[in-house]
């Protein structure tokens, strides 16, 4: 939005083999749900691997938050679960929190959030 002074949603995309990551910068607010909507179906769907970059974030509101820990469960059921790296730790717990309701999702969540996370790409191969 121009002119409200209000930062929005951009995402970076890149890719490095098999391995898509989505960098978002901005804030993911109501505003950009559509946008977002957009970017977490191209996450789920067109990459081997895809890593979900939060570094560059500022704000997640909670329709945001609730997109994204919907897009995770559902590339769970797909069994290629979304990397989610630098989520602000004022976001982290809830988003993980809820997304991991049982043992095998607190398994199979893949989450990275350390001052190394920059190597993404390293950190998204299979184990």
């Amino acid at each position: 939005m121009k002119g409200t002074g209000k930062e929005t949603m951009d995402c970076e995309f890149e890719q490095f083999q098999r391995v898509g990551i989505f960098t978002f910068c901005g804030e993911l607010t109501s505003e950009c749900e559509d946008d977002l909507k957009m970017v977490l179906m191209k996450a789920i769907h067109s990459s081997d691997r895809a890593v979900l970059n939060f570094k560059k974030v500022s704000k997640i509101d909670f329709k945001c938050l609730h997109l994204i820990r919907q897009a995770y469960l559902i590339s769970v059921r797909l069994k290629n679960p979304l990397i989610l790296t630098n989520v602000p730790e004022d976001y982290s717990s809830d988003l993980l929190n809820r997304t991991a309701k049982n043992k095998e999702d607190k398994v199979a969540c893949k989450y990275v959030n350390d001052e190394s996370s920059d190597d993404i790409a390293k950190k998204a191969v299979y184990n």
